[in-house]
């Protein structure tokens, strides 16, 4: 990578439950922004040998999960922690226990973390960054998706899906999956869909607490030794899309409930994200990110991003890889010269 970026810790806070004790929305600018961002990503990385300005953020730890929120970065891996990531400001990490963090989700309120080492859902307060409490739920939840009014964890042990109340804390609906191993969830609108990738994907009708829908991939099978991430489904571009162990992306059509396209991308994928007109995908197998244009559902892009990349992120002037075996994220994008943030006093 050209560049890194040093991280700026700040103090540490008290989970508050040990005291017995979302930022909602994004701007008009920031979605311009972001629009701005896939334009010039096109056009900058499109070539078979790209070259964008990159930097790498060191946060120690294993980042696996991250997630955007205009232009912050919330972030969780299995040692344990989650980190807080602004541009220009120092970056924060607080303590997610022993739940070992395979998923995080912004919104209703909060930001969610989730991880099978405990059966318990963390909320935390994104301002101040602050943990608020932990829900208990009927197993060690993998996946989860937050939405108006509503937050949704996957229990693929037990094939459940649960509904948590924001206002309450509470589990109020416990949904069972048997079609499919829930892995991951996303959201479109107030659909709720889960998936167990490279097998199935299945719509949830939270009225009925049952399944409207399933759609199964043409001659699939789960696949021994390859875990999914948590991050493997996403929502965006008019479509589903699931990154699929075996090198390929499933574009699914939620209104019509089928397969659209397969398209090949090759090696171990891991996790996707759709946004603003572009869809990113990251190989484990080759330490890579590609980039799918949903216009046409061709890769035009493949960067370099170092050993096991998880998730990905896309904030108004980047995008984020995190990667587990480097400790790190890797941006793609942005400043030509990182800005790291000063430490706080």
């Amino acid at each position: 990578m050209s560049d890194e970026l040093a991280p700026q810790e700040g103090p540490r806070a008290t989970p508050p439950w040990r005291r017995r004790s979302v930022r909602a929305g994004a701007a008009v600018a920031a979605v311009a922004a972001v629009a701005a961002l896939v334009a010039i990503s096109a056009v900058a990385i499109g070539g078979p040998t790209p070259s964008v300005p990159t930097a790498t953020l060191h946060l120690g730890g294993k980042p696996v999960a991250v997630v955007a929120d205009g232009q912050t970065l919330w972030v969780a891996g299995p040692s344990g922690r989650v980190w807080k990531v602004v541009p220009s400001r120092p970056t924060q990490h607080r303590s997610a226990g022993k739940i070992r963090p395979s998923a995080i989700a912004v919104g209703a309120r909060g930001v969610w973390v989730v991880g099978p080492g405990a059966p318990w859902v963390w909320r935390f307060d994104p301002a101040p960054f602050a943990a608020a409490e932990r829900i208990r739920v009927p197993g060690p939840p993998f996946a989860v998706a937050a939405g108006p009014g509503a937050v949704w964890v996957t229990i693929p042990d037990q094939h459940l899906l649960v509904r948590i109340a924001p206002k309450s804390k509470h589990v109020v609906a416990k949904i069972p999956v048997t079609t499919l191993v829930p892995r991951a969830v996303a959201l479109i609108g107030n659909e709720v869909w889960v998936a167990d990738p490279g097998v199935a994907v299945a719509q949830i009708d939270s009225k009925t607490k049952s399944v409207a829908m399933l759609i199964q991939l043409r001659g699939a099978r789960p696949q021994e030794g390859i875990a999914p991430l948590s991050c493997s489904l996403a929502a965006g571009a008019g479509a589903l899309w699931m990154a699929n162990p075996v090198g390929s992306v499933t574009r699914i059509d939620p209104s019509k409930g089928h397969v659209v396209a397969s398209i090949a991308v090759g090696g171990h994928l891991a996790g996707i994200t759709a946004v603003g007109g572009s869809v990113w995908v990251t190989d484990a197998e080759a330490g890579s990110v590609a980039r799918i244009d949903p216009e046409t559902d061709a890769v035009t892009a493949r960067l370099p991003v170092g050993a096991g990349p998880g998730c990905v992120g896309v904030t108004p002037m980047a995008v984020w890889v995190a990667t587990a075996e480097a400790g790190a994220l890797i941006r793609l994008g942005g400043p030509a010269e990182p800005q790291p943030g000063r430490a706080q006093a």
